[in-house]
C-alpha cells in the first residue's frame, strides 16, 4: 500500500511540473510562435492533425518528419500554411513552404505542441524566405 500512495506522489509531482511549465508558457504566449505538430506531411495524419489542432490559415506547422509525405497531404496543408518548421528533411523535394529546420532554433514542446521566441522564429524565417528567393532566381536564370 504504502509502495503505491509514494508512486501516486511521484506521479502528483510530474503532472505538478508539466501544469508549472504550462503556466510559464501561457505568462509568455505574447512572446512566442506556437507551432501545431505533425508527424508527418502524409494524407491521413495531416487531415487528421488538421482536425484535432484546429490548423488554420497563418498557423505555422512542426513537422517531426517532413520526408514522409504524399502529394495529398502536402496540398491540403498548402492552402492553409506557409510556414514549416521541421524536425527531419534529408531528401531534396521542394515543398510549397518556406522551411525552417529544427537546428536553427530553440523550441520547447509538448506532444502537440511547439513554441518557440516570435523573435528567433522571424529571423529564421526571413532567412530562409530571402534563400528561396535566391534558389527561385537562380532556376529561373537556368531555364533555357
Amino acid at each position: 500500500m504504502s509502495t503505491e500512495v509514494k508512486r501516486r506522489q511521484d506521479q502528483v509531482v510530474v503532472y505538478q511540473k508539466k501544469v508549472n511549465e504550462l503556466y510559464q508558457l501561457l505568462a509568455r504566449v505574447q512572446d512566442l510562435v506556437i507551432l501545431k505538430r505533425v508527424n508527418n506531411l502524409g494524407t491521413q495524419e495531416v487531415r487528421f492533425k488538421m482536425q484535432q489542432l484546429h490548423i488554420t490559415e497563418g498557423d505555422v506547422v512542426l513537422v517531426d518528419d517532413a520526408d514522409q509525405y504524399s502529394e495529398q497531404g502536402v496540398a491540403m496543408l498548402s492552402g492553409v500554411v506557409s510556414t514549416i518548421v521541421t524536425k527531419k528533411c534529408a531528401k531534396k523535394h521542394s515543398l510549397p513552404f518556406v522551411v525552417i529546420p529544427v537546428t536553427n532554433i530553440v523550441i520547447q514542446e509538448n506532444k502537440s505542441f511547439g513554441f518557440v521566441a516570435k523573435q528567433e522564429f522571424e529571423r529564421e524565417k526571413n532567412a530562409a524566405t530571402i534563400l528561396q528567393k535566391i534558389i527561385e532566381e537562380y532556376q529561373q536564370e537556368r531555364k533555357p
